[in-house]
């Protein structure tokens, strides 16, 4: 035991509230930094996300109107002209609402030699008309070009009606995609009479 006269002093512990206190201001410093960190992170993923979404719903409008189109042709029993044409071009802007606009192709192909055999076939265009979109010919369809390639198989004096769409897409932010033309085809038979003519069934020029 202690003797007499001896004093044992305990040390002053430290109050909780003040413990307290201090945590707080530890976690708030901690997550500011955190948040510094991660902030320009964030704002990065959102205007990649922005950029990529934006693309794919133009892209994905786009073909719906241009598979619209198509449709439309495909059920056509008349002629249809240069006016035609254009109001194909303002039901596409329209429903895409795209303020720069569309471009719009037309094109009626055939084939006319050993249609069995895909790779000797001769195919061949009736016309093609566009809006902002260089005309085809049938030289765009010799065998082995990117046009002949993406032509399906059809009968011999068959056609086809081919409606090719493009626009220019400028992304709102430089996040892995640069600005060029966003384009668009549809390839459908015609349904109930047998070809689509350009103004007169008599002249396809």
């Amino acid at each position: 035991c202690l003797g007499a006269g001896v004093v044992m002093r305990l040390p002053r512990l430290i109050p909780l509230t003040r413990l307290r206190r201090f945590a707080r201001e530890e976690t708030g410093s901690s997550q500011s930094l955190e948040l510094l960190l991660v902030f320009p992170l964030l704002i990065w993923a959102l205007c990649g996300f922005y950029v990529y979404t934006d693309a794919f719903k133009i892209r994905t409008v786009l073909t719906d109107a241009t598979a619209l189109i198509a449709d439309t042709l495909s059920r056509q029993s008349v002629p249809i002209t240069q006016d035609d044409l254009d109001g194909l071009q303002s039901v596409i802007e329209y429903m895409s609402n795209l303020s720069g606009g569309a471009d719009l192709r037309v094109t009626q192909v055939a084939c006319t030699k050993d249609c069995e055999d895909l790779t000797k076939r001769k195919l061949e265009v009736v016309f093609s008309r566009g809006n902002g979109y260089k005309a085809l010919t049938t030289d765009d369809f010799a065998l082995n070009t990117t046009h002949e390639e993406r032509v399906p198989r059809i009968d011999e004096g068959d056609r086809i009606i081919i409606v090719d769409t493009q626009m220019y897409y400028t992304p709102a932010f430089n996040f892995g995609l640069t600005a060029g033309d966003i384009e668009t085809r549809q390839i459908v038979r015609m349904r109930f009479a047998p070809q689509l003519c350009w103004e007169s069934c008599g002249s396809t020029s």
